[in-house]
């Protein structure tokens, strides 16, 4: 009962850390889920706003990332930075870096701001712009069965120096709930979790039995007894399968070389 408590809690953990690695979000309205990992990247993504001809000596570009901190030399891990504005001064050769976001402040809704399936990333900060408003980052997530290759901004050239709420919308897979009502793979999500919950048992219950019962090889997984009657199980499920159908048609009929009819049971 212990090692089986221990292997249970120990699974638990391990689920739900890889359920938060892995971007799931879970609509509270709708039951829908949704898994964003995939916008994940190692290297970030990385939007330039449009040039403005009454600001020529301004360049923007937002930087942000998904499930984990940016990836910058600059900016330690610690900090939470999930979104940052990079402003360079071209005519002094300077460049101004502004956090836009931080992960630890993330808010997610279905309140998508386009008429598409999908849902709403937002990373709020404690950064002030010129106006006083408090920095954030709007995503939005649309639901589509190809990506695009780059986010769009939605607000480009919105006075970009004091703008404080820079929006982007992408389409792509993530976009679409993986289970609940409006899932479009049925129960693949429910399916992946199962599949994850064994495979952690087994996987925790091998390394118990090896740790705390010195069992070595095949012996220390669990239930090894069992799944080596798995074939014996399968050949009793067949035969008696087969015995069924044909007592239920009679038998089997079929003919000899001499043209007589026989029937095998």
């Amino acid at each position: 009962m212990t090692k089986n408590l221990i292997i249970f809690y120990l699974l638990g953990v391990a689920l739900t850390s890889a359920i938060t690695n892995n971007c799931i979000w879970r609509d509270p309205k709708t039951g829908d889920v949704y898994d964003f990992s995939s916008l994940r990247r190692d290297n970030n993504w990385m939007v330039t706003d449009v040039d403005h001809p009454d600001k020529p000596e301004f360049r923007f570009r937002y930087i942000f990332n998904f499930c984990e901190p940016i990836h910058d030399d600059q900016v330690d891990p610690a900090d939470q930075v999930a979104a940052l504005k990079v402003t360079e001064v071209l005519s002094a050769e300077v460049t101004l870096r502004d956090v836009f976001g931080r992960l630890d402040r993330t808010t997610i809704s279905s309140d998508i701001n386009v008429p598409l399936p999908g849902f709403k990333i937002t990373y709020d900060s404690e950064t002030f712009c010129f106006s006083g408003a408090r920095a954030k980052t709007i995503l939005n997530i649309a639901c589509s069965k190809t990506q695009d290759s780059s986010f769009i901004m939605m607000n480009p050239g919105a006075d970009s120096l004091v703008n404080c709420n820079p929006e982007f919308i992408i389409h792509s897979p993530a976009g679409c709930a993986i289970e609940g009502a409006n899932s479009k793979s049925g129960s693949s999500g429910t399916l992946f979790y199962l599949f994850l919950f064994v495979c952690l048992y087994f996987l925790l219950g091998t390394f118990y039995n090896v740790k705390y019962k010195s069992q070595k090889g095949l012996e220390a997984i669990p239930h090894i007894d069992n799944i080596r009657k798995i074939p014996s199980y399968a050949s009793n499920v067949t035969s008696f399968v087969k015995e069924k159908v044909m007592n239920k048609s009679g038998g089997l009929t079929t003919s000899g070389p001499s043209g007589h009819k026989y029937t095998l049971v």
